[in-house]
């Protein structure tokens, strides 16, 4: 299943980026009963970044890695692909990007993914939808925006 989010933020993408590299921020964008921890994180090619959800929702430990990095003067995109999953999970990759738009950025949540069951697909991205749409406001309010 596939589904993606553009957010546009007041801050261009050289400002904005950085901030995904810094755990207080990352553990923000998800609502507080879920109960996001994150344990490492990085935002180099290559680097790993582990989070823990001790909330609602999956449970356990999920680790990724930054799979590709590429820069413009305009554009920042970058690639993490689940490594390790909490159920009901089987793959999930998150493409991110920060456009330049103007004096702002439009923030790109681009993810795919899979569940262990077919049949729970349906259900999981109402879910993450809910979720990423929660970051949309949390965008704003760090980075100013309409």
């Amino acid at each position: 299943m596939q589904f993606a989010y553009r957010t546009l933020v007041g801050q261009p993408p050289d400002t904005v980026f950085p901030v995904f590299g810094e755990a207080a921020f990352v553990e923000s964008l998800a609502p507080a009963l879920m109960g996001l921890r994150v344990i490492r994180i990085g935002l180099a090619l290559g680097d790993e970044i582990e989070v823990r959800f001790e909330g609602l929702g999956p449970r356990g430990p999920w680790v990724s890695r930054i799979e590709s990095l590429e820069r413009t003067p305009d554009e920042i995109w970058f690639v993490d692909r689940s490594i390790r999953l909490p159920w009901p999970f089987a793959t999930f990759r998150h493409r991110h990007g920060f456009v330049a738009k103007g004096s702002g950025t439009v923030l790109v949540d681009d993810v795919t993914f899979t569940t262990s069951q077919r049949v729970l697909g349906p259900f999981v991205s109402a879910g993450l939808r809910l979720s990423f749409g929660f970051r949309r406001g949390r965008y704003r309010a760090r980075f100013g925006g309409p």
